[in-house]
């Protein structure tokens, strides 16, 4: 009974405490020597929410450290979109529209499109359906698309509408993210076909008679070979996209772009297929004369003679490598928006267990005398606890990322002077080989972000060859130039360890995510090395699959 009434009392004696905090009438007349005493109870419970709280220290710097850099990004995400995209509320109005968007309806500035009705933007035809998935509720499905004719002053264009949910504002709102497609180019594309079409009812000698040059136009890459797999005819597209010119590879096989990452599977249905004389068509990811790739779409038939015998083959390909980033964006900005509705829910509960923490923290440190043992404690209490207010405050506001120490530097000098750093990083089983190339690669940098990105680079490399047989990473730089003329430092971070399937290429550079175990990686490694390249106005290229090793590319601009 008297320890029922000793927590009876105890309770009583916190609620006060917390009445009197809360009104901020703090008056230590109103407790007896007795509850004085009573206090050291809480002051014992104080000194474990302290060890709690240095732990939660530790987990909201992690995630501040993600979000510093993600903030930005994350910001301008929508703007980079390569389509026409907008977002809408529930009713319909506008609310955020990106530039493609702007320059898609011939608008100038976005007040002349943002808080107008999203329907008016299409014609009457296409609003019932607009308004039937714009304004449902709740989203009943991930996504929805339907061909609709957009309104473009007094012209109308057909385009491809895809509408998704996005949780936004804590969900007491839901939002739609709308993109579109204009689908001239599809009927272009069709053009393509019907035109291919005619081609292969007629016999090569015919094809080869043809004006080929009209291809030369077309967006999509021509390829024509002869029986032997010869190369006879390939058009502009192609040349610019794989880099070579009709004159070096004419009477070559075209296997001079296949990828490595290529699946062998797939090598053998288009072989198959070939020897049947049935068509193929199939997603093929190709390399480039300056060792980059591109992924395309790609049909091969076969031509026939008027005897019905095979004369050659005709391949058609369309570039859908942007297309492919498109949707991994698109994906990454719902899995951006979602983690970070969660973490403003974890910011506002955080927020509440500190502020009755550093709260009672006070109301003690008044009544404790300062000579006391456990005085020290609850000053150290307050500091830690006040220090994670500021971190959550951090989070809430958001922080810029740092101002870069930019300083040209020559990028071979850079890596050879620390190259004990990166042999210490691999494990002495790993071979580390260094190819340097022999032209000069000045290049603006802030090295100690540029240490820590290889670092990172090196540290995936040596986990990912963790049970590899004769284990082996490579450094390369090379010269590269785009066909724009600009010119770049290529630096390549290369190992044959166990790859990464498309799955985990699609997630490599969304934060906390990992394959490694808990305490071996934060997933936040890859988001550092995106950031990094971005920072510096760089390009990334990831090739990679399971079982065939990675290969990362680093461009940055050369300093001229």
């Amino acid at each position: 009974m008297s320890h029922l009434n000793s927590n009876n009392k105890l309770e009583d004696l916190r609620l006060r405490a917390q009445d009197a905090l809360t009104k901020g009438e703090l008056d230590l007349a109103h407790f007896s020597i007795q509850e004085k005493h009573q206090m050291e109870f809480l002051i014992q419970e104080l000194q474990i929410y302290q060890a709690e709280l240095e732990i939660q220290n530790h987990e909201l710097r992690k995630t501040q450290i993600a979000l510093e850099a993600e903030n930005k990004k994350y910001i301008t995400l929508f703007d980079n979109l390569p389509i026409p995209a907008l977002v809408v509320n529930q009713d319909g109005i506008i609310q955020q529209v990106n530039p493609q968007c702007l320059s898609f309806f011939q608008r100038q500035h976005q007040s002349q499109i943002l808080q107008n009705s999203f329907f008016s933007l299409f014609s009457q035809d296409s609003r019932p359906w607009l308004s039937d998935n714009i304004k449902k509720s709740t989203c009943q499905q991930v996504s929805c698309s339907q061909q609709l004719q957009a309104d473009i002053h007094t012209k109308e264009v057909r385009v491809q509408v895809n509408i998704s949910c996005l949780p936004y504002e804590y969900h007491l709102d839901t939002h739609k993210l709308v993109t579109l497609v204009d689908l001239t180019v599809e009927q272009e594309r069709d053009n393509i076909r019907n035109t291919l079409q005619s081609v292969l009812e007629q016999d090569l000698e015919q094809v080869l008679g043809l004006n080929l040059s009209s291809f030369d136009q077309s967006k999509a890459s021509v390829l024509v070979t002869d029986i032997e797999h010869k190369i006879l005819y390939v058009n502009k597209s192609l040349e610019e996209i794989s880099g070579y010119q009709l004159k070096e590879i004419q009477g070559k096989s075209p296997k001079i772009w296949r990828s490595e990452y290529t699946e062998k599977k797939l090598i053998q249905e288009l072989e198959a297929c070939i020897k049947q004389n049935t068509t193929w068509i199939g997603k093929i990811t190709n390399q480039k004369k300056s060792g980059g790739f591109w992924t395309e779409l790609r049909s091969v038939q076969a031509l026939f003679n008027r005897a019905g015998e095979v004369t050659g083959y005709i391949s058609l390909g369309m570039d859908i490598s942007d297309k492919l980033a498109f949707e991994q964006q698109v994906q990454r900005v719902g899995r951006m928006e979602a983690a970070y509705t969660m973490l403003a829910g974890l910011n506002h509960e955080f927020n509440n267990i500190l502020g009755s923490i550093i709260g009672l923290t006070e109301i003690n440190l008044a009544i404790t005398d300062e000579n006391a043992p456990t005085y020290p404690n609850l000053q150290q209490t307050l500091i830690a606890a006040q220090r994670a207010e500021t971190l959550l405050q951090h989070l809430r506001k958001g922080q810029k990322t740092p101002s870069l120490a930019l300083k040209t530097k020559e990028l071979n000098t850079l890596l050879i002077s620390d190259l004990p750093i990166f042999r210490g990083i691999l494990s002495e089983k790993i071979q580390l080989k260094i190819n340097l190339c022999e032209q000069s690669l000045p290049i603006k940098v802030d090295t100690g972000y540029f240490m820590q990105t290889l670092v990172n680079l090196l540290k995936n490399a040596r986990d990912a060859l963790k049970d590899t047989q004769n284990p082996r990473c490579i450094l390369k730089t090379n010269l590269y130039q785009e066909a724009n003329q600009k010119i770049y430092a290529e630096l390549q971070v290369q190992d044959n360890g166990c790859g990464m399937s498309e799955e985990v290429k699609q997630r490599l550079f969304d934060p906390f995510f990992s394959t490694k175990p808990i305490d071996v990686g934060t997933g936040l490694g890859m988001m550092s090395v995106l950031n990094f390249v971005k920072e510096h106005e760089g390009v990334l290229d990831i090739q990679s699959a399971p079982q065939r090793g990675s290969l990362f590319i680093i461009r940055l601009p050369i300093q001229i």
